[in-house]
């Protein structure tokens, strides 16, 4: 009775064994279940930026500023000294560079809030830029963008999505690109 109750007793210690053993080396999913792993996202913040309907807008508006600008600083520098004229250049710059991070952040925090938004109804725990990841979470920047592109019609409904057509390849104008990574960077 011995002998079979210690073979009993190597029965139960391998079983547990391998339970553990299987625990170990499944995934995390697996064992925590799909609902904790499908909690943490992440988006590709520089293609949303590149899709954003008011990206289009800001880019108008820096052109139309600068043109403007162009023309008073020609005005303006007609009498003035070459170190006159090159102050004044890069007084009109930086107000133009000002108001280029100031249209940019405007964006950014528009699309941090639409991401806080979506991710909310979908119940998600966190949300990570994509260059903040090196594996695992649901890719969200497509949802991201079509939820935006959504929320736009409906305040314009002959708002389509331009950006989508005029910027397939997610091109765009360097100066508010380069500032959107920069913004993105420090934030």
């Amino acid at each position: 009775m011995k002998l079979l109750s210690s073979k009993s007793v190597v029965v139960v210690i391998m079983l547990a064994l391998i339970t553990g053993l299987f625990f170990l080396l499944s995934p995390v999913e697996s064992v925590l279940g799909s609902d904790m792993a499908g909690r943490i996202a992440y988006v590709d913040l520089w293609v949303i930026f590149n899709y954003h309907p008011e990206k289009v807008e800001a880019e108008e508006e820096l052109n139309q500023l600068a043109q403007a600008m162009q023309a008073e600083l020609e005005e303006k520098a007609k009498g003035l000294a070459k170190n006159e004229q090159q102050e004044l250049l890069e007084q009109y710059q930086t107000r133009l560079t000002q108001r280029e991070r100031e249209l940019v952040q405007n964006i950014i925090d528009k699309i941090r809030k639409e991401i806080a938004e979506l991710a909310g109804q979908k119940e998600l725990k966190m949300v990570l830029d994509k260059n903040n990841v090196i594996y695992g979470g649901i890719d969200l920047t497509e949802e991201v963008i079509n939820y935006i592109e959504e929320k736009y019609k409906e305040n314009d409904p002959g708002q389509e999505s331009a950006n989508r057509e005029e910027n397939p390849g997610g091109e765009a104008a360097a100066s508010l690109d380069d500032l959107a990574v920069q913004e993105n960077n420090e934030g």
